[in-house]
């Protein structure tokens, strides 16, 4: 009879229902962690007393993808790495799992030497806002940050005083990471690549490492590439970037592999040590690619500081050649490496345009001091005379009490 089959169906019905919601991938759950104690410790992350290392394997435990927001201040690293590689000890690491790391105005990571500091498989994740030093692996990549097939954005990060076989500050094997605003400074390899070591695995596996408003300073290697090492299958692009002061053997230049590689550029950048019209002791700046070259015999810098921002950048000089050299219809960052808005029309000359490398100078303001007639100039040497005096009477009398 029609419709005495309408219960079946129904279960039929459910049943297709029931297949299709088992066959779904789990609803993502993302949440944010603060990692608000300053110590190491490998607990439960609980509100008000949560370890950077307990938000991490808390993020880890959660399907994410999750948020860690590091509380400002200095965060040191103490558990040393136990056999068998548990996650709970040695390096911070983030595997299989996406995450943004952030501190909200600025914070230090220090492994104090236990590990490397951080290492991400894996991953597509974010770390902005922080400091990464004290990182220490011997015989193995990346002293400061490890990252291994992923997807990585480093954000306004100082990477600084560590050390690795390969790779003192930075390692990347295969991948890409995209770096603005960052410096890699005084970190240190045995082998090569003492700032930052890039490599991939075949074309269809490459390591990429796009640079942006980048330092890259003070860094030594024990062969070749004390900046930069670009290995098999590494892809590089440096875009107004200041790459000097790095040490390796001499001789032997100090971005490996960027000279001749097809797949390595720079773009209105300031080089030491580079340029394909020299040897290891040239200085080039770059303009619109690297095959437009200007070899210079001083590239203008000051020494390395820290001018305003967080992260350690070389100042120009009045007279370096860098200043306004970016063409007006060329796209420059919004920023330099430190924040400071650009272009700034730092010769005066009413051409508003970008300087290259990771430093905009702003324009030199001179204070003009009206002249002095010959009676000003003696009642002015009188007062401050009268003024000398009365500093000293008073600074006696305190003496004297």
């Amino acid at each position: 009879m029609p419709g005495t089959d309408l219960p079946l169906r129904r279960w039929v019905v459910a049943g297709a229902i029931l297949l299709l919601g088992c066959s779904l991938p789990p609803t993502l759950s993302a949440e944010t962690y603060f990692a608000d104690r300053f110590d190491d410790d490998n607990g439960a992350c609980t509100p008000g007393d949560c370890t950077l290392r307990e938000a991490i394997l808390a993020a880890e435990a959660n399907p994410g993808p999750d948020t860690i927001l590091v509380a400002d201040g200095h965060h040191r690293l103490s558990i040393p790495p136990a056999g068998g590689g548990d996650p709970a000890t040695g390096v911070l690491e983030i595997l299989s799992h996406d995450v943004e790391i952030r501190a909200e105005n600025w914070a230090i990571v220090d492994a104090q030497g236990i590990d490397r500091v951080f290492r991400f498989l894996h991953s597509t994740s974010t770390v902005a806002n922080l400091e990464v030093t004290g990182g220490i692996v011997d015989g193995g990549l990346g002293g400061g940050i490890y990252i291994e097939v992923s997807q990585m954005t480093l954000e306004n990060l100082w990477i600084h005083g560590n050390r690795a076989g390969i790779g003192g500050g930075l390692a990347i094997e295969q991948g890409v990471t995209t770096a603005d605003s960052i410096a890699i400074t005084n970190n240190e390899s045995h082998w090569h690549a003492g700032g930052a070591y890039i490599i991939g695995i075949s074309q269809f596996n490459v390591g990429r490492l796009e640079l942006s408003n980048c330092t890259i300073s003070g860094n030594t290697a024990g062969t070749v590439g004390a900046a930069i090492l670009r290995g098999a299958a590494g892809q590089l692009q440096i875009d107004y970037c200041t790459i000097v002061d790095n040490t390796n053997r001499p001789g032997d230049p100090t971005i490996f592999g960027f000279l001749g590689g097809l797949l390595a550029d720079a773009r209105y950048s300031l080089v030491e040590g580079a340029c394909m019209a020299g040897l290891d002791d040239t200085r080039c700046l770059y303009l619109s690619s690297k095959l437009e070259e200007m070899p210079v015999t001083d590239l203008g810098l000051e020494p390395l500081s820290t001018n305003v921002g967080y992260t350690p950048t070389h100042a120009l000089t009045l007279d370096s050649p860098a200043l306004d050299v970016v063409p007006a219809a060329a796209a420059c960052p919004a920023a330099d490496q430190r924040g400071v808005l650009r272009p700034i029309d730092a010769d005066l000359d009413g051409e508003v345009r970008c300087d290259a490398g990771a430093y905009e100078r702003g324009p030199v303001t001179v204070l003009e001091v009206p002249a002095l007639p010959p009676t000003g100039l003696g009642l002015l040497g009188g007062l401050l005379t009268l003024l000398g005096l009365s500093a000293i009477r008073r600074r006696c009398s305190q003496l004297g009490a």
